[in-house]
């Protein structure tokens, strides 16, 4: 019982000094209208409490005149969803091109499994382009 106690605690402390881990996945679908070239975390990993980065590079293959940005996410297995109109998270239209995209937020504070994905679609439903993030701390 008591090596069970220590290793216990020692696992605990071993996870605290891991700190954040991120793992940034392309979930784009074939076929969509962009094709993601580049993401990145600033500072990777992120610390909680402190502002963090996520920054998304990518060819879009037409013009975009609006749509709409779909949030989930899902904290130790607890979702939440959020819909937003395109425009308000970035400049429309949106011409053909090399964009790059970058959204600055504080990382929050949390233990577990936090699992994100962030999915743009044009006016007509198709996809734009997709990101997943997976935080464990």
């Amino acid at each position: 019982m008591i090596y069970e106690i220590k290793h216990n605690i020692l696992t605990m402390a071993l996870i605290v000094l891991a700190g954040v881990t991120a793992v940034l996945t392309d979930c784009t679908a074939v076929g969509s209208i962009a094709t993601i070239n580049g993401m990145s975390l600033t500072p990777d990993p992120p610390v909680p409490g402190q502002n963090f980065s996520l920054s998304v590079s990518y060819l879009l293959n037409e013009d975009v005149i609006g749509g709409t940005s779909f949030y989930e996410a899902s904290l130790n297995g607890l979702p939440w969803t959020q819909t937003d109109d395109l425009c308000t998270q970035t400049s429309c239209p949106i011409v053909a091109g090399q964009h790059t995209e970058v959204s600055t937020t504080e990382f929050p504070t949390f233990t577990g499994k936090l699992t994100t994905a962030i999915t743009w679609d044009d006016t007509s439903g198709r996809e734009i382009w997709c990101v997943n993030v997976v935080y464990k701390a």
